[in-house]
């Protein structure tokens, strides 16, 4: 279950700024990384956290390494300073910055707020000043031109947003969807004009023929007196034989005319080629403007443009002010905004005629990230940078010189606007590297190009690829001829549990500070680290995924260590694989983080300490314990090979789980003497932990196929077999203490290795079948021929499969089949094999590719004995546990007999088998008796089988105590 993060551990001090050795020797070697601004407003969301993390973790990871890592941090950049109107908004800086402080420190972001001069604000003076150093170099070499262009516009703020802002808030809407008509008054510039005369009578219009135009947005047709046609597409001229007026249109709009075309009342009077309507003139729906064009779509202004009607000397009405009102251009609309005039237009337009479809209609469309309001598109006057020609080199500059992490995308080119001598934030935000510093005016240059730029590391989301990606790319092109930074992760987003983006105004997903409180930032911080978010890719926030659970973390053992010295050399077969293990592990984060490829660290990070505690601690518990017997000296060497694990754990987790392992290095810190285990050579067990997984599997198997009826998953069986290669069998024969290890783990007595021959194999009754690897594909290469492989095969024998294994090739019926057609696999033959008649074994077999294991689930009354008595003493030590003891606290161990109708004779075996119980709970299990003394801690009945038992935890008596200390 969820536990409340320990305050021991969320308390305990940010992993420490002094001691940055932890994986190599002090480098001189800068370590720089770019950051944007600390969110100013409100709380932050998990997409926030995510950023953070990663631009937490890899310069801590550095700093460990030994190098000096510079961190470049905005403290009020292009996020508080992004828009004019925001800009007037008075924020306490103080209380800005200490909050993002406090949330910093308790997500674990080691960021340093103290005026260092790492940091920058971009309202200084001196940042704005570079900014326009950078905005003059572009100028001088030709990059910057001014003109019109038709943009995103938002007029709740009154200014234009760049392409990728736009869309960084798209969302569902609703719009009218009208088809309007426009009388053509003259074909071909003149000649061929339209049957009738050319006046303006409305009588007439219904004569002419008319365009059929579809528009989303009624208000722009005020000033429409220009409509685009594809010249490649041809347009048909109908009859609308219900109201005798005919109109042009392209076939697809036949649907939106009518709402069923097949049963519609129409005829098509002829096909018109798009190129051979230019030059037409007709009727426009206002007479606000003449002779002039649109100015509110990309596409329309465009082939204006191309078509010489906008020129620098003629360009567009826009009868719009910045708010979004119509201006007195347009007497009967003014003042009115532009979406709420919409209803007024369609009003008077019904009257004329000309509105032929009036609806409604659904679709996606852009809103203004900051005030949430609809965006709408207007012909605007902005500098631009010149792009186009610098993409190839752009392009050949992160091929050769940027490290993308996981992809790289691209971005369309932004604009630069001049709004009351303040530039647009992706300008300044693409300016930070050389800004921050007040480059080039304080004669920084030497220690700019040795250091500072390019950046070693940036990080953020997918969506800023087309922002401060692309921004910083663009300049650093531009300026200097070279990518801004060297590595870059961008993660995917992270939207809310109902898929939709997360906003502060919605409160969509659970507060922060609360997830923070509860569960802890290490706990938050692997669950973003370890999820497709940082792969790039979506993820959809669950609270409930960031739990964390109760697991030990070695402090039981720690507690019990002295200043662990001895032994340089492992000589414990699981001592020197976990120490290999851990130095596998160091080699791979060493690879994987120069590769800046998060995502596979945090894995392998689990798969070790589940080595550690699943298999390492859980398989030596007792020499940790000092219960095994070899002596103090083997108990020394797995404290001191545990020690050296966890400390070596605690520095590979440092980056990403810095609580925690502050907390547990601050546990191991007395301990930590001189002595450095190596390993001696390499035999590692992971094919005894196949061995042993192959043998869970065949007893849960076996368990659950006699519906839990058989014998319980922890019951002692007599043998197991493994039937592998000769080297393989050779490695685990090699150690006594691997096969001991082996038979621990599957609480078996005997564990029995055989090789794969056939010899062998037929003693234990395997044998090999031949399987085709792909049907289809073997079909397609025979034809008929498949018919007499598939008959021929089930009939071969095992001399003949022996010799495949050998040479990889087989005629069958005459025909040749290799390794790209065939594989053999073992199974059980019919019947019993020698072994199993020998010994009346009962087999369960489990099969990998290289390796079969054999677990005999014949029934022994010994077994059933001795696990009766282990199931004792596992309900010995839950009692322990149950009385908060430690493992350390001494108490006497009494049973007594309850009843007993089957007649097992409990006690007897108990008063037999004492050896089981010294070793497992260092101590004999005493019959309670009466008139014994010693106060009971806790006592308890328990069933054993059908006998009832009360179980006694009793303190122990002063020589009982003494004893027992001696004996340790």
């Amino acid at each position: 279950m969820p536990i409340p993060f320990s305050s021991s551990v969320k308390n305990t001090p940010n992993i420490r700024e002094k001691d940055d050795s932890s994986f190599g020797e002090k480098k001189a070697s800068r370590f720089t990384f770019y950051d944007g601004p600390p969110f100013a407003t409100g709380l932050p969301h998990y997409g926030h956290l995510l950023t953070s993390t990663i631009k937490d973790i890899i310069p801590r990871y550095w700093s460990m390494k030994g190098y000096h890592t510079g961190h470049v941090r905005a403290r009020c950049g292009p996020e508080n300073g992004h828009r004019k109107v925001q800009c007037r908004v008075p924020v306490h800086r103080d209380d800005v910055f200490g909050r993002v402080e406090a949330h910093d420190r308790a997500a674990g972001r080691w960021v340093n707020f103290d005026d260092n001069g790492n940091d920058y604000e971009s309202m200084d003076l001196g940042f704005m000043e570079s900014c326009w150093w950078v905005f003059k170099q572009l100028f001088d070499k030709g990059h910057v031109y001014r003109a019109y262009q038709i943009m995103p516009y938002s007029t709740a703020l009154g200014t234009p947003l760049s392409h990728m802002e736009s869309k960084q808030n798209e969302k569902m809407t609703h719009d009218p969807a009208v088809l309007v008509s426009f009388p053509v008054l003259l074909m071909s510039g003149g000649s061929g004009g339209v049957e009738g005369t050319t006046n303006d009578d409305e009588d007439e219009d219904e004569e002419k023929p008319s365009l059929v135009v579809c528009t989303t947005t009624p208000w722009t047709l005020h000033s429409n007196l220009l409509i685009t046609v594809h010249p490649d597409l041809e347009y048909l001229e109908i009859l609308d034989e219900k109201t005798g007026r005919r109109y042009i249109m392209l076939e697809s709009g036949l649907s939106m005319l009518y709402k069923d075309p097949k049963k519609a009342r129409y005829s098509t009077l002829r096909t018109i080629p798009g190129k051979s309507m230019v030059g037409w003139k007709y009727k426009p729906l206002f007479n606000y403007f003449s002779d002039t064009f649109p100015d509110f779509f990309r596409e329309d202004y465009d082939a204006a443009v191309a078509a010489g009607f906008i020129t620098p000397s003629r360009l567009p009405p826009c009868p719009v002010d910045e708010a979004g009102r119509f201006t007195s251009e347009v007497p009967d609309y003014a003042g009115q905004h532009v979406k709420a005039a919409d209803k007024t237009i369609l009003k008077d337009l019904r009257s004329t005629g000309r509105l032929l479809v009036e609806s409604q209609v659904g679709h996606v469309d852009k809103f203004c990230w900051r005030s949430d309001t609809q965006l709408i598109r207007r012909a605007v006057t902005s500098w631009f940078i010149r792009v186009t020609d610098s993409i190839p080199e752009m392009l050949k500059n992160l091929e050769e010189q940027t490290n993308w992490v996981p992809n790289r995308y691209w971005g369309t080119p932004i604009p630069v606007w001049v709004s009351d001598d303040f530039f647009d934030c992706w300008f300044e935000s693409g300016s930070m590297p050389y800004a921050s510093i007040h480059y080039p005016f304080e004669k920084n240059s030497e220690q700019f190009h040795n250091g500072l730029f390019p950046a070693d590391f940036i990080a953020e989301g997918l969506d800023q690829t087309r922002g401060w990606f692309y921004t910083l790319t663009v300049l650093g092109k531009k300026l200097f001829g070279t990518s801004p930074f060297k590595n870059v992760i961008v993660n995917g987003l992270v939207f809310a549990e109902d898929g939709k983006k997360m906003y502060k105004s919605l409160k969509n997903y659970p507060d922060s500070n609360m997830v923070l409180d509860r569960y802890g930032s290490d706990a938050l911080r692997l669950y973003l680290i370890n999820s497709p978010v940082v792969r790039a890719e979506p993820m959809w926030f669950r609270g409930s995924g960031s739990l964390l659970y109760r697991k030990t973390t070695g402090q039981a053992f720690v507690a019990q260590t002295s200043s662990l010295e001895g032994g340089n050399k492992a000589e414990n077969v699981m001592d020197r694989w976990i120490l290999a293990d851990c130095q596998s592990l160091l080699r791979f984060i060493e690879e994987e983080m120069r590769g800046y490829r998060l995502y596979t660290v945090v894995p392998r990070l689990l798969q070790n300490i589940d080595n550690l505690t699943n298999w390492y601690i859980r398989f030596n518990r007792k020499r940790l314990k000092g219960v095994a017997g070899p002596g103090l000296d083997d108990t020394t060497a797995a404290l001191n090979t545990l020690l050296q694990v966890l400390f070596t754990l605690v520095r590979a987790l440092a980056p990403f789980t810095p609580f925690l392992t502050e907390h547990i290095y601050q546990l191991l810190r007395p301990q930590l003497g001189s002595a450095v285990i190596t390993t001696a050579g390499g035999l590692s067990p992971p094919d005894a932990r196949s061995v042993i997984q192959l043998g869970r599997a065949a007893r849960e198997r076996r368990h659950s196929s006699s519906g839990g009826s058989n014998l319980s998953l922890k019951a002692p069986l007599m043998s197991l077999a493994v039937i592998a290669d000769s080297q393989l069998l050779a490695d685990i024969d090699s150690s006594l203490t691997l096969k001991a290890y082996i038979g621990e783990g599957l609480n078996v007595r005997n564990v029995i290795l055989a090789a794969a021959d056939g010899d062998d194999e037929e003693r234990f009754n395997i044998v090999l079948e031949a399987r085709v690897l792909d049907w289809p594909s073997l079909g397609r290469k025979l034809k008929k021929d498949v018919q007499m492989v598939r008959k021929a095969l089930p009939t071969l024998g095992q001399a003949k499969l022996r010799g495949y294994q050998r040479t990889k090739t087989m005629v069958v019926d005459g025909i040749t089949l290799g390794e790209s057609e065939l594989t053999l696999v073992r199974v059980i033959g019919k019947g019993k094999g020698k072994e199993q008649e020998a010994h009346d074994a009962e087999w369960e077999p489990a099969f990998a590719d290289d390796m079969v294991v054999l677990l005999d689930f014949a029934p022994h009354p010994e077994l059933v004995q001795e696990g009766m008595l282990r199931e004792l003493v596992s309900l010995f030590q839950r009692l322990r546990k149950k009385a908060g003891l430690a493992p350390t606290d001494e108490v006497r161990v009494r049973q007594r007999v309850v009843s007993d109708p089957d007649g097992i004779g409990l006690g007897k075996l108990v008063a037999a088998r004492q050896d089981l119980f010294v070793a497992a709970l260092r101590g004999n299990v005493e019959e309670a008796r009466d008139e014994e003394g010693g106060e009971i801690v806790l006592e308890e009945e328990q069933l054993v089988e059908n006998a009832v038992v009360m179980l006694q935890l009793c303190e122990a008596l002063k020589e009982t105590h003494q004893t027992s200390a001696s004996q340790l």
